[in-house]
């Protein structure tokens, strides 16, 4: 198994982007058992690799201003594609900020020579894949928090 891990900075509060996180992979098909199909785009010099997954939040642990899922994902459809098992964190900063971290191990399928790919350039690949799949969350999340934030707005009483 190899380890890796990334972070992003949100325009959030991680209260309120636990609720954005969970709700954007509701809204991609996670419910129950059911994974979210995401497909983060990995480039690799001027080329790309897209290609889906199933990802799931397996279980949480809710502190203040500390929240930790537990997150995995796998390859759709199956294939020489590693599959990922960690957490996906959301650590306040400020009161309108947090640090959105995923973390965990894959395993570079393949045997030796998939365990020599990783060492080469899979594991660079991993990390790219976990930047590209913070980004998509990133959006989501501050997306989510501004259409929020308009939602309110359409209901404040105003004074005439």
């Amino acid at each position: 198994m190899s380890h890796a891990a990334e972070n992003v900075i949100v325009d959030c509060p991680a209260s309120e982007a636990t609720t954005y996180v969970i709700g954007f992979l509701e809204e991609l098909g996670a419910r129950d058992d059911e994974g979210a199909v995401l497909a983060p785009s990995v480039p690799v010099g001027d080329a790309k690799i897209d290609r889906e997954v199933v990802a799931k939040l397996t279980s949480s642990k809710v502190t203040p201003g500390l929240t930790v899922m537990g997150f995995s994902w796998r390859p759709k459809g199956g294939g020489p594609y590693p599959t990922f098992e960690g957490n996906l964190t959301l650590t306040e900063l400020t009161a309108l900020t947090s640090q959105l971290t995923l973390s965990g191990e894959y395993g570079p399928p393949g045997g030796l020579a998939g365990a020599a790919f990783d060492a080469i350039l899979g594991h660079r690949l991993a990390s790219a894949s976990l930047r590209a799949l913070l980004a998509t969350l990133k959006s989501a999340i501050e997306t989510a928090r501004k259409e929020s934030a308009v939602v309110a707005a359409t209901y404040l009483p105003t004074y005439e």
